[in-house]
């Protein structure tokens, strides 16, 4: 449907403390090149450097996402689903119950808010980091590295240029 965005989601593994990764599925090189595959084969709509899209950002910073657990409760991450402490509302109440978490969420995880980010030349193409990790090391002493920057992947830059200016002519 047009209103429905299919992305995948990869999965991380946590130390012990929760403040770094112990290992990931794939590496970020990994991680590009099968998106670009899917690109390529038009299984994922994803624009590609120049272009901006700005659906491409996760539920979890986006003002009108949300996830809704099977008890009809609401939450603003899929990491989050099934912990109580991060549920911010309920369908069947009608109300935001957690707006610290909402406000968090929503608000401090946007690139702009980040020093490192804000000094990136990918900005704003990337989108930023990962809305959940970056409040980890907000709030919980979390020392994860939040850069995902498609473009940082070797030779996905030029891909990506190639590719746009393949579509140019």
């Amino acid at each position: 449907q047009k209103n429905v965005r299919v992305y995948p989601g990869f999965l991380r593994i946590d130390n012990e403390q929760k403040t770094e990764y112990a290992s990931e599925t794939l590496n970020h090189k990994e991680i590009e090149e099968l998106l670009w595959d899917a690109r390529q084969r038009n299984l994922l709509e994803i624009p590609l450097y120049p272009q901006s899209f700005c659906s491409k950002s996760c539920a979890a910073n986006r003002q009108c996402a949300y996830i809704v657990g099977p008890e009809g409760e609401v939450y603003k991450c899929w990491n989050d689903v099934s912990d109580p402490q991060k549920i911010v509302g309920n369908i069947f109440t009608n109300k935001m119950t957690n707006k610290t978490l909402l406000n968090r969420y929503i608000v401090d995880t946007k690139w702009y808010n980040d020093p490192v980010c804000k000094k990136c030349f990918f900005l704003p193409i990337c989108s930023g980091a990962c809305a959940w990790y970056t409040l980890r090391n907000k709030y919980e002493n979390g020392k994860y590295d939040l850069c995902t920057c498609t473009q940082k992947a070797p030779g996905m830059l030029d891909k990506c240029l190639e590719s746009y200016y393949d579509s140019l002519l």
